[in-house]
């Protein structure tokens, strides 16, 4: 076997292993494409684990959160697991709301 076929080997697993954690970059980089710039917008981040053991990480922004008023939509991150910062975010609740701005 070519010295070279265990190290795609190799880079494949690491692929698949980040991409199973949810990270707060990847969240943060979705805010920042799909927030409107409007001012006192809200995020609101909603966890969800499944009995699989698997995360979903449902984050949307809103103008006013409690009113609904979707001025960018939603998005769920889907993983095997949280990043730490994301898990220290969330310290064990089960969703977060917070202005754009701060998180």
């Amino acid at each position: 076997m070519p010295w070279f076929i265990p190290a795609l080997i190799g880079i494949g697993v690491g692929a698949i292993v980040a991409l199973a954690i949810i990270t707060i970059k990847k969240i943060r980089n979705w805010i920042q494409k799909n927030k409107t710039g409007i001012g006192k917008e809200k995020v609101e981040l909603i966890q969800q684990k499944h009995d699989s053991g698997d995360y979903n990480v449902v984050v949307g922004v809103y103008k006013r959160p409690f009113i609904r008023k979707k001025y960018s939509g939603h998005e769920t991150f889907q993983g095997k697991k949280m990043d730490d910062e994301l898990e220290s975010r969330f310290r064990g609740k089960k969703k977060i709301v917070m202005k754009v701005d701060e998180f």
